[in-house]
């Protein structure tokens, strides 16, 4: 038995309202228990005082006996007839069984009460518990997370570059046509730093021949580089854009040097264009063709293509020759030729110009 039990049949086993095995172990674990033994030592001092209350004498209240008054067994027999014996002992005993249901019954209620004001402060403190536990662990992730967030600034910062160079543009050089870039500096907190830049493209695997290149500084503060079309590029090779960029440290007043290398895709396609003479006199026909593979694997290509063709004269003029989607036609029909696998035939173009008589001369 523990202390909630008995305390909870305190007042049963102080007026002996337990049955003996219950009044027992009452008594047991409250001559065993100190904290027990006090709490039954107030209970009964509490009944004696409330005792010794009911003892007291009040001279003012007086109380009168009725007037006494002989009632002879005729008139008695009158008022209350007749009764068999056997009659009086039953209502006698149903009214001893009322009364000891009644008290088992009220015993019984308050018990149960008892035993739900119990179950129900267990559970308001386990609740409570429970609160305090999860408002700890949630103080610990509160915690636990600004540590983790200081840490990585703390990284960060440590790992920053003093400075980050940019770079916006083609990932490809553009075939056919200028490729430009913008190149701009950044401190560590994003801020914009005026920049000196030196600039070069190199080759890998061409005994480290270079191009260097000149940018041009913007009045906003950021460069710009224009890799022209005819720039040198070894196709078998991988060009490299390299930037060294000068920036000079506002806390320090020291000149931080910055090299960045950006590998530079070639175009995804190759064209190989071919005429059917090397020299022409002014008058004549030039013929030509076009073949358009991918450059990785030398076959032609699944995509559409638009092919364009142009003249450039010894004096800068431009004359357009035409255009195609570089798929063959048959001439009978202009139905699309299909290969030997099945599927049409994509990357050639085909062409003619006649020269005028009075075509000025080439190198």
């Amino acid at each position: 038995m523990n202390c909630d039990d008995c305390r909870g049949q305190m007042l049963e086993w102080l007026h002996d309202l337990l049955e003996g095995a219950e009044a027992s172990a009452i008594a047991s674990h409250v001559e065993s228990c100190a904290a027990c033994g006090n709490f039954a030592a107030e209970e009964k001092g509490r009944q004696g005082r409330w005792k010794a209350a009911l003892r007291e004498k009040y001279p003012e209240l007086k109380f009168q006996p009725p007037a006494s008054k002989t009632i002879s067994r005729g008139s008695l027999g009158k008022i209350l007839p007749e009764m068999p014996r056997s009659l009086v002992y039953a209502v006698a005993a149903s009214a001893l069984v009322a009364i000891g249901l009644g008290t088992a019954i009220t015993l019984a209620e308050a018990r149960v009460s008892s035993a739900n004001a119990v179950a129900l402060a267990k559970r308001n403190a386990l609740e409570a518990l429970q609160n305090r536990e999860n408002q700890a662990v949630a103080r610990l992730n509160q915690q636990r997370e600004k540590g983790e967030g200081e840490r990585r600034e703390i990284l960060l910062k440590e790992s920053a570059p003093p400075v980050n160079v940019v770079i916006n543009g083609p990932a490809a050089l553009v075939a056919g046509a200028p490729s430009v870039y913008r190149i701009e500096a950044f401190g560590p907190d994003g801020s914009p730093r005026p920049a000196k830049l030196a600039t070069r493209l190199r080759q890998a695997g061409a005994g480290g021949a270079f191009v260097s290149l000149t940018p041009k500084r913007m009045p906003d503060g950021a460069h710009e580089l224009v890799l022209p079309a005819d720039v040198p590029v070894n196709g078998r090779s991988q060009p490299m854009l390299e930037i060294t960029a000068d920036v000079v440290d506002p806390q320090t007043n020291k000149v931080i040097s910055v090299v960045e290398s950006v590998p530079l895709g070639l175009p995804p396609l190759v064209t190989h264009l071919a005429t059917d003479r090397r020299l022409y006199l002014p008058g004549e026909t030039v013929r030509f063709r076009s073949l358009t593979l991918e450059r990785a694997t030398l076959k032609p290509t699944s995509e559409h293509l638009g092919l364009l063709f142009r003249l450039i004269r010894p004096d800068g003029s431009v004359t357009d020759l035409g255009q195609g989607d570089g798929r063959v036609r048959r001439t009978e029909n202009g139905a699309l030729a299909n290969g030997p696998d099945g599927q049409a035939i994509v990357g050639i173009g085909v062409g003619e110009i006649a020269l005028e008589a009075d075509a000025p001369g080439g190198d």
